[in-house]
């Protein structure tokens, strides 16, 4: 109102619907009227960055294609530990339901496979014994669905790139011919895993305490690998494939 109020009509027609324009608005009538005031908005950082300790129980369901009920395919484990440590990028000024997570993840999967195959030919069993573990980097968008009090959900949507190390303890497979009765064993490796692959990911989490310094993440994620092969003589190549569902805890700074 007044002469000051006169004075910003220019700037306010011009004015975009930001809150580093509005702010420049009232700082100017602030100035032309002759009062105190305090700009917090430059105070407010544009993002925050936030370190993650996590650690969890990852499941794994494996399967093969072409499907054959003739085949039989069985681990000792299907549940691992996994730890890991990243940064959430939150509270974005611009965008405050957007968050994007970097983490670096280890997990050790040692395991023993036992695989056997029948027609009318002869059967075929094998075991084989290996130690595997992998590095993994999930990367993910998480968008904010609903908020109660300080408890914020949301659901992300990414990839996990692995890296995987592989060695065989042992390997041994036998070929019994049904006609003579013959069984042929042999010392190789059928089960063979990719070294690095990346995996589709999505995943549900709610934020406890959040807004605050110290507060915890609760996440149920789920990813999909689907590049291992399973290889036994004379038979020709499975496909390997791996859904994981992982509950995964976190302490965020």
């Amino acid at each position: 109102a007044g002469d000051c109020g006169n004075s910003l009509v220019v700037t306010v027609m011009g004015a975009k619907y930001t809150e580093n324009s509005l702010a420049e608005i009232l700082s100017k009538y602030h100035e032309c009227e002759g009062l105190e005031f305090i700009n917090h908005i430059q105070e407010i950082p544009l993002v925050r960055i936030s370190p993650m300790a996590t650690a969890g129980l990852a499941f794994l369901n494996q399967d093969y294609y072409p499907i054959n009920a003739s085949k039989v395919m069985v681990f000792d484990r299907n549940s691992f530990p996994v730890f890991q440590a990243g940064v959430r990028f939150h509270q974005i000024r611009k965008l405050p339901r957007l968050a994007f997570d970097l983490s670096v993840a280890y997990m050790n999967k040692d395991n023993t496979l036992n695989y056997q195959f029948e027609n009318s030919e002869g059967l075929t069993t094998g075991t084989q014994a290996y130690r595997s573990s992998s590095i993994l980097v999930p990367m993910f968008v998480d968008y904010q669905l609903f908020k109660f009090g300080s408890v914020g959900t949301y659901i992300g949507l990414g990839g996990i790139v692995r890296n995987t190390s592989f060695e065989v303890d042992y390997a041994i497979v036998d070929y019994t011919l049904f006609f003579n009765s013959v069984t042929t064993v042999t010392e190789e490796q059928f089960f063979f895993n990719e070294d690095r692959d990346f995996a589709p990911a999505i995943k549900l989490g709610a934020h406890i305490n959040q807004g605050k310094k110290v507060g915890m993440l609760s996440e149920l994620q789920f990813d999909y690998q689907s590049k291992n092969t399973v290889r036994v003589w004379p038979y020709s190549d499975s496909t390997y494939k791996q859904f994981t569902v992982a509950f995964l805890f976190s302490i965020i700074f």
